[in-house]
């Protein structure tokens, strides 16, 4: 076992020290969720003990075909109140092979991911009433060539900022700016409270048979981020004038905030900023022959949520906070080609999330 560990700690080193950005190592992976198949297979779990499982991962892809953990969504969206939200019917292993497929709660499911939820945008959602901003691509979004990433004047060619079939995205210029038409159609603050509009919602099973009072989690999220603007030149910027603190409200074109929280009910601060950063900016990248003018490709954050702290913890929520673009003209002249709407551009700017895995730790 004393060997065992040292390769396991050399792995993470090495993993860790290349900058990789893929997912956990798969020699990790096996021993942290053993499959019951091969990796790449799927299979249907028969046994009721699911105490033991130790990892879960959600992948936010709609459609049972593309592998994905959800169905399609109601076109009206969700309602944003707790336990109102879309919910994943199928939940896997690291390795992507099948773990459960009956639903939270249902035949096969962790009993410690006690419940998971996210916001859908459209008219039930007072929070995110436009259907564009934060949703699952469609047909028409993978094919349309609607933003200008090489350069903001007329004559600049349009390219494909939509993503893939299926791939759960958030789009800024929809979210930012509704349909247009009417301010009420935008996207409304989030606070990684209850009512937020466009928000991912765990919540944990503390109770001693599902999770350890010594237990934590560790978050792993596969994602892609991309911005209009490239960074504040200056950094006194992102300080409140009044009391000094840093605000990445303040200097950035849109944040998300991650909670930790007692209750899905609970206001409280935020525990982790997780945007920015952003590694791409259309209108930083635009001239640069040499780097893409966006689309990064996929990036990994890992944290841990210290649940064994408190034995009160149990939700975690993952929230779209803010948006304050410089120029909503800007953002809408790149963003939305030949000033078409809906603007369906995460890759202009906004975020796609592929993939969220729980490991207990």
């Amino acid at each position: 076992m004393k060997h065992l560990n040292l390769v396991i700690l050399m792995i993470n080193f090495a993993f860790f020290a290349s900058g990789c950005t893929t997912s956990i190592p798969p020699l990790v992976n096996t021993l942290l969720s053993p499959s019951p198949t091969a990796s790449g297979s799927t299979s249907t779990v028969t046994n009721t003990s699911t105490s033991n499982i130790r990892s879960a991962k959600v992948i936010f892809r709609a459609g049972f075909g593309t592998g994905g953990s959800f169905d399609q969504p109601s076109a009206t969206g969700t309602t944003n109140t707790v336990g109102s939200g879309f919910v994943p019917k199928r939940i896997f292993y690291p390795d992507n092979t099948l773990l459960a497929s009956a639903g939270p709660g249902g035949l096969g499911w962790p009993v410690w991911l006690k419940s998971f939820e996210m916001g859908i945008s459209g008219s039930s959602n007072t929070s995110s009433p436009y259907l564009y901003c934060a949703r699952f691509a469609d047909q028409n979004e993978s094919s349309d060539k609607n933003c200008r990433l090489t350069g903001s004047s007329s004559t600049a060619g349009a390219s494909n900022c939509g993503v893939p079939v299926g791939q759960f995205r958030v789009s800024e210029v929809d979210c930012s700016l509704g349909d247009g038409a009417s301010s009420s159609t935008r996207t409304q603050d989030g606070n990684g409270g209850p009512t937020d509009g466009v928000y991912i919602r765990a919540q944990f099973d503390r109770t001693a048979t599902s999770l350890g009072s010594s237990e934590n989690i560790l978050v792993n999220i596969e994602y892609s981020v991309s911005a209009l603007n490239p960074p504040s030149i200056n950094p006194s910027l992102c300080f409140n004038s009044q009391t000094g603190a840093l605000s990445a409200e303040q200097c950035t074109d849109f944040v998300w905030r991650a909670y930790l929280k007692n209750s899905p009910q609970d206001v409280t601060q935020p525990f982790l900023l997780f945007v920015p950063p952003t590694y791409s900016s259309i209108i930083g990248n635009a001239n640069t022959s040499n780097s893409p003018a966006s689309g990064v490709g996929i990036l990994t954050k890992q944290f841990v949520l210290p649940l064994a702290s408190n034995p009160n913890l149990t939700t975690f929520q993952l929230s779209r906070v803010t948006s304050r673009f410089p120029s909503l003209s800007d953002l809408k002249n790149y963003c939305t080609y030949s000033g078409s709407t809906p603007g369906n551009s995460p890759f202009c700017s906004g975020l796609i999330i592929y993939s969220m895995t729980f490991f207990r730790i």
